[in-house]
């Protein structure tokens, strides 16, 4: 089983699938902010 899989049998599941879309604006900042950093060349 790979991951898209797995994420796909989770998800079917009402109450994974509510709590994942509710971290959805969490990792969308994380990812924006690795970005960022690695753009002007900063690291952790």
């Amino acid at each position: 089983m790979n991951h898209e899989e797995a994420k796909k049998i989770l998800l079917s599941d009402p109450e994974v699938k509510k709590e994942y879309d509710a971290l959805e604006l969490e990792y969308a900042i994380k990812d924006a902010l690795i970005k960022l950093r690695a753009e002007k060349g900063l690291t952790q």
